[in-house]
Formats: structure tokens, C-alpha cells, sequence
């Protein structure tokens, strides 16, 4: 009899206009907790256990950041790998995007991926493939 693995959990801290196209690409092969903003995130932390942390750029009014910082600056967070996402631009110029990837590294992000870019040079189909394959890389890591 084979046991069935674990589903790895992660916590998508992401705008609301852009949760189904996040939870859409993470599919059903991963335990997903929705954060809809900077204190949710920091509550549902303190209370359970994460394999990974998936934010977009405009969570909460643009406090990805502050998110992240929160993570990186807690001994029991940061641990847990923490991808950084730029999904669709909104109501964000383009120009914030290189100061977020900026500061997301020095911050200790595993990384920022341009989604929005991925999609208009691959298109859909593939960027889905390579955005599961990097999320399975960061799982196998924590």
C-alpha cells in the first residue's frame, strides 16, 4: 500500500484581481492559504506552517515588502523560500518594477518573476510549465 505524499503548503499573498490566474498556475498539487493582506499574511503565519510564501507586487495596496521584511526578519520564517511575482501591472508604472526586484533580493527573496513578460515571450502554455517547474525547485529546497 502506497501512502499519499503530502501536499506542500504554501501561503499566496497576492491582489485580488490576480488570484485566480496565481491559483490557477500553482494548480491542485499544493495545499494553497489565501492571504488578502499584510495582517492576514502575518496572522496566518504565526498560526501554521509554510513551505513556501507567493507574493504579487500589488498585494495589499503595494506591501509586498513589507511582507517579505516581516518573513526575512523572523528566525522561524525565514527559512521559507519566498517567491515575489509581478503578475499584471495595474496601477503600477512599469519603472517600479526594476526597484522591486531591487529590493526584493536585498531583502533575501528567492526570486521575482515577471509573469506579465513571461506570457508575452513564451506565451501561456509554456510560461505555466516553467512558473510550476520554478515553484517545484524552491519546494524541493525547503
Amino acid at each position: 500500500m502506497h501512502s499519499v505524499p503530502q501536499k506542500k503548503k504554501i501561503l499566496v499573498a497576492v491582489a485580488q484581481d490576480v488570484l485566480e490566474i496565481i491559483t490557477g498556475l500553482l494548480g491542485p498539487d499544493h495545499e494553497l492559504c489565501v492571504a488578502t493582506s499584510l495582517h492576514h499574511a502575518q496572522t496566518v503565519l504565526s498560526q501554521a506552517s509554510f513551505d513556501l510564501i507567493v507574493g504579487g507586487a500589488r498585494f495589499d495596496d503595494s506591501r509586498l515588502l513589507d511582507l517579505l521584511q516581516h518573513c526575512k526578519s523572523d528566525q522561524q520564517l525565514a527559512r521559507i523560500p519566498f517567491l515575489c511575482l509581478w503578475i499584471k501591472q495595474g496601477k503600477l508604472p512599469r519603472d517600479t518594477f526594476r526597484d522591486l526586484v531591487l529590493a526584493s533580493g536585498a531583502l533575501g527573496a528567492a526570486g521575482f518573476v515577471d509573469l506579465e513578460q513571461w506570457d508575452r515571450q513564451y506565451g501561456p502554455a509554456t510560461t505555466a510549465v516553467e512558473f510550476r517547474k520554478l515553484v517545484a525547485s524552491l519546494l524541493q529546497g525547503s
